[in-house]
């Protein structure tokens, strides 16, 4: 759906530009606005240096914002040295998926890229939180005697129409 905005006058007076005076915006309507919870994806390794301040970042925000923020600790073990953790497929495509340029590195909501101090983190928060959630997903999980884990995921929609490819990421 489109959203048309017109002003006809500009603090009481009749505006004399009237060529900027008209805009069309996409827009979702929600029925209801549910809790925005905020995903923080951290690149670090254990190798490298410079990424324990990345783990005291993870944790202070974690710790903060107990009940909205998901942070997952992505390792990448680079050839030259190893490391036990190494998730490498999910560690490349993050990293080229939100433009890091090195490690340590955070993706929040895999839109912004930046170095996880926790007050970078913090600030991040802030913003992507009062980003509207148009779902809010459900999920449960059950790990069996073999091993073998079977998770349940749901949403429920709360736009109007929500347009898009949309997917379940399980990690």
């Amino acid at each position: 759906d489109m959203l048309e905005v017109v002003i006809t006058k500009v603090n009481g007076e009749d505006d004399p530009v009237t060529t900027n005076n008209s805009m069309n915006q996409p827009f979702i309507a929600l029925t209801s606005a549910p809790l925005k919870t905020v995903l923080i994806e951290e690149g670090t390794g254990t190798w490298c240096q410079f990424c324990p301040h990345g783990a005291v970042g993870i944790e202070t925000i974690t710790s903060d914002h107990p009940d909205d923020v998901i942070a997952i600790a992505v390792h990448n073990g680079p050839t030259q040295a190893p490391d036990p953790m190494d998730f490498g497929t999910y560690d490349s495509e993050l990293f080229d998926q939100v433009g890091a340029s090195g490690y340590p590195f955070a993706g929040v909501d895999r839109t912004l890229e930046l170095n996880p101090f926790a007050a970078n983190l913090e600030l991040a928060y802030q913003v992507i939180k009062t980003v509207n959630a148009p779902v809010s997903l459900t999920m449960d999980a059950v790990l069996d005697d073999s091993g073998m884990i079977t998770v349940d995921v749901s949403a429920d929609v709360f736009a109007a129409a929500l347009d898009g490819d949309h997917r379940f990421s399980v990690v």
